[in-house]
């Protein structure tokens, strides 16, 4: 979901008050953080796990370790890591907390990640993505209210966030505000062309009827993603509502990309209505 923080030591085993272990530990945590940027992962959990194994009140070295645990897909193991750098003292709870915010929307507990991000904001109101963030929560939790005033405040604190007005135009969908749906999917493409957002603004106009908009736009995400299934599924229901004549085949054809692209909606219908009528080739 988002990208994850760790702390790079420069010069901190250079200072005095630090205990013999607490120098070695540091020095060992810069040998992991340089092998990490090799890309060499084993190698650089070798060395947290001995800066661990000589200090273990090093906080940054279970954090860091949780980034090689969480990137060879170890969640478990990567939340226990920064489980135990939050009981640490002087752990950085900015870091700390955004990591184990993602990890564990990751891990699909959004109750739990909105645990964390609430302590974020509670420490900084005015970074835009923690409330994005939360907002992805709650609409996960189904609390669509508490997501949409998530991502009003996100647009409020960086207006640029094309993302953010791309959901709260999703859940004004939902409440059959289509007229300001649609006018959230414009001024998130007016920022970023996105397949996905020309798809829910396709949408939008289908349900007002305004079918050569909707194929418009399915058009549109297809242009940019050629592989989203969405768009060539929707594109055939608009063009079967349509009042141009776009023919049984045009429309089947768009009802077999999507089948290959593994729509279930789509696949449904291609086998009822076109399967028997017309031969496809791969």
């Amino acid at each position: 979901m988002k990208k994850f923080n760790f702390l790079i030591l420069l010069a901190i085993i250079l200072f005095a008050s630090c205990s013999d272990s607490e120098k070695k530990s540091n020095e060992l945590m810069r040998s992991g953080y340089e092998k990490y940027e090799e890309g060499k992962h084993e190698e650089a959990l070798e060395f947290y796990n001995q800066a661990i194994e000589i200090w273990g009140e090093n906080w940054s070295a279970y954090n860091n370790r949780a980034l090689i645990y969480r990137a060879s897909g170890e969640l478990e193991k990567a939340l226990a890591d920064l489980d135990k750098a939050a009981e640490l003292e002087n752990f950085d709870e900015k870091m700390v907390y955004e990591n184990r915010a993602d990890l564990k929307y990751d891990m699909q507990n959004f109750s739990a990640s909105l645990v964390d991000y609430n302590k974020l904001i509670i420490n900084d109101n005015t970074n835009s993505n923690y409330y994005a963030n939360r907002g992805d929560c709650f609409r996960n939790l189904g609390d669509l209210d508490k997501a949409f005033a998530d991502y009003n405040k996100t647009v409020e604190l960086d207006s640029t966030n094309y993302i953010a007005i791309y959901q709260r135009g999703k859940i004004r969908l939902k409440k059959q505000d289509i007229t300001s749906a649609i006018k959230d999917y414009d001024k998130a493409l007016k920022i970023k062309e996105d397949d996905d957002i020309y798809v829910a603004r396709g949408i939008a106009y289908g349900i007002m009827i305004d079918y050569p908009k909707s194929i418009s736009d399915f058009d549109k995400a297809i242009e940019i993603n050629p592989e989203n299934a969405d768009a060539y599924y929707n594109r055939a229901i608009s063009k079967g509502f349509s009042d141009v004549e776009y023919g049984a085949f045009n429309i089947c054809n768009d009802l077999y990309e999507a089948t290959k692209l593994n729509h279930r909606d789509a696949t449904a219908l291609f086998e009822r209505n076109c399967k028997k009528k017309y031969k496809f080739e791969d």
